[in-house]
């Protein structure tokens, strides 16, 4: 990311990219899914998300924060019948 200028620290700020994830007991809540959870350092069933944000020396904040949906869930979604994939 520091090689492209639109993304490298200036004198206007810096783009920041950050994971964060929550334990989670039960598979209901989507994207719930044994996965690395930097919170507590280890493999556990949770969700995590990837959140990026502009910040400077006065202020920061959200540009966006997005669930991580691990590639096992979106195979198990596709075999389903209510998942119909749009044919263009």
């Amino acid at each position: 990311m520091l090689e492209d200028p639109r993304r490298a620290p200036n004198g206007s700020g810096v783009l920041a990219i950050d994971e964060t994830g929550d334990r989670k007991d039960g598979k209901a809540t989507a994207h719930v899914g044994k996965q690395y959870l930097g919170g507590i350092g280890k493999i556990d069933n949770g969700v995590v998300s990837v959140a990026s944000l502009w910040a400077d020396e006065r202020i920061y904040y959200p540009v966006e924060v997005e669930p991580y949906t691990q590639r096992t869930t979106l195979r198990a979604v596709r075999q389903t019948r209510s998942f119909a994939p749009s044919r263009r």
